[in-house]
């Protein structure tokens, strides 16, 4: 659509992986509330590659994503310190 290419020109870069956006990159709406679906503010979105886009959606699906980024962030570190 017109409004994700406007956002993809815009924006880019992909923010979690730095990697340039692909073709196939996602238009991610940050506020999941079904009345707010239609609300096309760019604030309200995030350019994703289909990769981080499906991390994101998996992440906030857990129960408590805070302690599941801690655990993310302590493992990462564990296989930096290693290699």
């Amino acid at each position: 659509t017109k409004f994700r290419k406007l956002l993809k020109n815009e924006r880019k870069v992909d923010p979690i992986t730095g990697s340039p956006l692909t073709a196939h990159c996602q238009c991610h709406h940050c506020c999941m509330a079904d009345d707010q679906y239609e609300n096309l503010n760019p604030d309200w979105f995030e350019m994703l590659n289909p990769k981080s886009h499906d991390l994101i959606h998996f992440l906030f699906a857990t129960r408590d994503w805070r302690r599941a980024l801690q655990e993310v962030k302590r493992i990462l570190e564990k296989m930096e310190s290693l290699n």
